[in-house]
């Protein structure tokens, strides 16, 4: 029988694991919520390109691997020298969501990264971050950043997640305009200004800001999905996008409280704003 995923889960120990080694198939390893793991060691065993670990608090996470280009290792209690044992010169796609990570020092050295997601990672310095020059999607949400000055010297990024850092100031991120998708959900902007360039975003998500003018918005012609939800916007002050809205695509399946109110755009987009009884 051939299985096309092995899941570990706290109910195996390592022995099953190297039992199963040769049942993995589609080079895929999942273990979660596993307080015995303590060692990778059998993975240097294991022909598999990704290794997708959750909620594993006592794990060392030594590995060495040139087939592995996918790593996860979610909410297992890191810190910057737990990186530091990892060596995988083929890392393309590295996510180490809420764990204890204090600097980036130790990942940079991952110069072929494509993906890199480090929420909740709280006060992070990641001043080197301009090193990965090979990156096209970046969450840093929840990090509790001051400045993003190194984030803006990416000219690679293609996807940028900055949601609940509320002291940042966005004006840097004007120089991105290679990106496509923004999420800045959250971090308190009263001003939208410094998205004027990014003509090329797609997705732009500003929910929960002090948002009271979004007259630069017009400007970014290729949008498809704008999010204004739980902002300061008053009706009149939607006029400078309204030549964008469609009314004969109106979407009334969210039009009553407490969902809000969104319009089909010109070009297609789907236009969330707050709950308004005014019409624009």
């Amino acid at each position: 029988m051939q299985i096309l995923e092995y899941s570990v889960e706290s109910e195996y120990d390592q022995t099953m694991i190297k039992f199963q080694q040769q049942k993995i198939i589609n080079k895929t390893l999942r273990i979660g919520f596993n307080k015995h793991l303590e060692s990778l060691d059998f993975v240097q065993q294991l022909e598999i390109e990704k290794l997708l670990i959750y909620n594993c608090e006592n794990i060392v996470p030594k590995l060495n691997s040139i087939t592995i280009y996918q790593l996860q290792m979610n909410s297992c209690k890191l810190y910057n020298d737990d990186i530091e044992s990892i060596q995988l010169e083929n890392l393309k796609i590295l996510h180490l969501q809420k764990n204890r990570l204090r600097n980036i020092e130790s990942i940079v050295k991952f110069q072929h990264l494509q993906e890199l997601d480090l929420e909740y990672n709280i006060n992070i310095n990641i001043n080197p971050i301009h090193k990965l020059q090979c990156l096209r999607s970046l969450n840093l949400s929840w990090c509790c950043l001051k400045s993003i000055e190194n984030i803006c010297k990416i000219r690679s990024l293609k996807e940028l997640k900055l949601i609940g850092n509320k002291e940042i100031i966005i004006t840097p991120l004007q120089c991105l305009t290679g990106l496509t998708c923004l999420h800045l959900d959250g971090c308190n902007i009263d001003n939208v200004t410094a998205l004027q360039p990014l003509v090329n975003l797609t997705q732009l998500y500003l929910y929960a800001n002090r948002l009271v003018f979004i007259e630069p918005l017009k400007y970014l012609v290729n949008l498809e999905s704008l999010n204004l939800r739980f902002n300061n916007i008053q009706s009149q002050n939607f006029k400078p996008i309204k030549n964008h809205v469609n009314y004969s695509q109106y979407d009334i399946a969210n039009q009553y409280k407490p969902n809000p109110q969104q319009w089909k755009l010109a070009n297609q987009m789907k236009l969330i704003l707050p709950f308004i009884n005014q019409s624009l």
